[in-house]
């Protein structure tokens, strides 16, 4: 986000558990949240919300493993949740329920990130990241 651009000065929220949280992840992808934060939101563009979880990554992992054609019909959801690693290892938590959870979390990503497949993503994602910042300082 580039501050002093209000054109791209957005919200971008990433809701990321440990294990599944069916319950949060019903109120992100189908509740009100984004909506209601679209509404408040008065400068710039709109953002969006997005959930992941760890226990997801280390399941599609785990699949990918077992099965060659688990990532070929699988790939957009692998991807996006992979991707979201990188936001985990470099984003501020602006809330959590336990003061140490964001630790947790990002060590147990950095453990999912030596995955080869993970960590390529992952750096991708914070190239891309780089070169849209860059981009935008340009203009």
């Amino acid at each position: 986000m580039l501050y002093d651009d209000p054109v791209n000065l957005d919200f971008d929220l990433e809701c990321f558990t440990d294990r599944e949280n069916k319950k949060v992840k019903k109120e992100i992808l189908f509740g009100n949240m984004q909506r209601d934060l679209t509404d408040r939101w008065t400068i710039g563009t709109e953002g969006h919300i997005s959930y992941g979880s760890l226990e997801r990554i280390e399941l599609h992992l785990k699949k990918i493993k077992e099965s060659n054609d688990y990532t070929g019909k699988n790939a957009w959801s692998i991807y996006g949740d992979f991707s979201r690693l990188s936001t985990l290892t470099t984003a501020y938590a602006g809330f959590t329920p336990n003061e140490r959870l964001p630790d947790e979390l990002r060590r147990k990503a950095s453990r999912l990130i030596k995955e080869p497949f993970i960590g390529a993503t992952v750096i991708k994602e914070l190239q891309d990241t780089l070169s849209i910042r860059e981009e935008r300082r340009r203009r």
